[in-house]
């Protein structure tokens, strides 16, 4: 019995320094969102949204960024399939380079 009376001591002494924290702020955009002020805050954001539109040549400009950082990924995704089929052949395997251009010595 004295666990259980121990217990709920805590539970509530902790729901009671936690519950301010949560029912101050909600309180009080309660109340703020009745008066006037809260209504027009209301019908500005509401207004602010509706009136935001990107011009046409905006959204073409950021058609033409997605399609090619689409490619891009696409390449990207390509050259680590490549690099990982490389890193699974044995060394004997892998492909060399052209032995008709000179490279750079390591």
């Amino acid at each position: 019995m004295n666990e259980w009376h121990q217990f709920w001591a805590r539970f509530f002494f902790m729901l009671s320094s936690i519950l301010p924290w949560f029912a101050a702020p909600t309180i009080g955009i309660v109340i703020i969102s009745v008066t006037p002020l809260g209504r027009a805050l209301t019908r500005f954001l509401k207004d602010f949204r509706r009136s935001v539109e990107l011009p046409a040549d905006v959204l073409n400009e950021l058609t033409l960024t997605r399609q090619e950082v689409a490619e891009v990924l696409e390449r990207l995704e390509f050259l680590e399939r490549v690099a990982q089929q490389r890193q699974l052949q044995p060394p004997s395997e892998r492909p060399r380079g052209d032995k008709s251009r000179a490279t750079t010595p390591v």
